[in-house]
C-alpha cells in the first residue's frame, strides 16, 4: 500500500489513542521484480526508516517487530523462492531457524529482475559465501533490536547511523551497538541527542550504585544505551535483564526480554501481565501487588 495511507492510518489511530505493535518481514527474495528495488540490507533498512518516519508523524507504533523470512512449503513465498532459485525445495521443507534467526534464503548480488528465472543457476548472480554470511549476520542484528533501534526516530539520521553500524562494526554484539549508541549520542549536535546522553549517564550512575555483584554490573553496563533509549528510567529493564538472561550475553534473549518489556508498559497497559512471567504464567497485580516483583 503506498506510504500516505500507512501515515494516515496510524495519524487516525494516534489521535483516538490506540497502541500499535507494527510486524514486517525482512531478508525477502528481493531482485527479482519487474520494477527495480532496494535488495538485501538497504530494502531491510527502508522498512528500519518508515517505522522510524511513522513514529515522527504519529508517535506510533509503541513497538516495531521484524523477523525473517522463511519459505514454508506450500505457500506462494516458497513458490517464488524456489521458481526463481532463492530457496532449494529442501529448504522450504525443513527450515533449520525460525522466523527470529538467520535466513535460508540465498540472496542476488544485484538488482536481477524477471530475467533471474534464467539465471538462477549462474553463481555470479548470487551474493559469494562470505558476503551471504556476513548479510545474514546483518539481517539478524537488525530483527533482533528493530524494537530498540526504532526509538532512536527523534534524532532525524538515525537510518544513515543503524546503515554504518550494521555495515562498518564488524563485531554485531550487544555491547558494540551500546557503545556505538553512546558514542553517536555523544557526538550528536542536537537538545534530542543531549537529553539521551544525560539519560545514559543516569542508567550507567544507577547502575553503578546498585548492590551488584562486578560481572552483573559489566553486564548491565553493556546495554545502558538500551535502557536509556527505551521508555521508562531504564532501572525496570535493567532489573529484567539480570532476572531472565540468566547470566548469558545472547542478543536473542535481550531481545525477546526487550519486546515483553514493550508489551507490558507500551502495548498492554493493563493489570494483567503474561510478559512478566516467562514461564507463560499469568498472574494480576490486582490480587497481588507484590506478584511483578517476585
Amino acid at each position: 500500500m503506498p506510504d500516505e495511507t500507512m501515515y494516515a492510518g496510524l495519524g487516525a489511530l494516534a489521535e483516538m489513542g490506540f497502541s500499535v505493535r507494527t510486524e514486517q518481514i525482512t531478508a525477502l527474495p528481493y531482485g527479482a521484480t519487474s520494477s527495480e528495488t532496494a535488495i538485501n540490507l538497504d530494502a531491510d533498512l527502508e522498512i528500519l526508516n518508515l517505522n522510524m518516519g511513522l513514529r515522527r508523524a504519529t508517535g506510533l507504533p509503541n513497538v516495531a517487530w521484524a523477523t525473517t523470512l522463511l519459505p514454508y512449503m506450500g505457500t506462494k513465498m516458497s513458490d517464488y523462492c524456489l521458481k526463481y532459485g532463492f530457496a532449494t525445495e529442501e529448504e522450504a521443507r525443513n527450515p533449520e531457524q525460525g522466523y527470529h534467526e538467520r535466513s535460508v534464503l540465498r540472496h542476488v548480488a544485484e538488482y536481477a529482475g524477471p530475467s533471474l528465472i534464467e539465471k538462477k543457476g549462474m553463481r555470479s548472480v548470487w551474493l559469494s559465501d562470505s558476503a551471504q554470511e556476513r548479510y545474514r549476520d546483518q539481517n539478524t542484528s537488525l530483527c533482533y533490536n528493530f524494537h530498540v533501534l526504532a526509538y532512536l526516530s527523534e534524532l532525524p539520521d538515525a537510518g544513515r547511523f543503524v546503515a554504518r553500524h550494521l555495515r562498518e562494526q564488524e563485531e554485531l554484539s550487544v555491547a558494540a551497538l551500546n557503545a556505538d549508541i553512546r558514542k553517536y549520542v555523544t557526538e550528536h549536535k542536537s537538545s534530542v541527542a543531549s537529553r539521551l546522553q544525560q539519560k545514559i549517564k543516569s542508567v550507567e550512575k544507577a547502575i553503578v550504585d546498585m548492590p551488584l555483584g562486578d560481572a552483573d554490573r559489566r553486564r548491565l553496563l553493556n546495554i545502558t544505551s538500551y535502557c536509556a533509549i527505551l521508555p521508562g528510567d531504564g532501572t525496570e529493564l535493567a532489573r529484567r535483564y539480570l532476572r531472565y538472561s540468566n547470566k548469558k550475553e545472547d542478543v536473542g534473549l535481550l531481545s525477546d526480554i526487550i519486546k515483553k518489556y514493550l508489551f507490558d508498559t507500551q502495548l498492554y497497559l493493563t493489570d494483567e501481565s503474561t510478559c512478566e512471567l516467562y514461564d507463560g504464567a499469568v498472574f494480576s497485580t490486582r490480587d497481588d501487588p507484590n506478584a511483578a516483583g517476585t
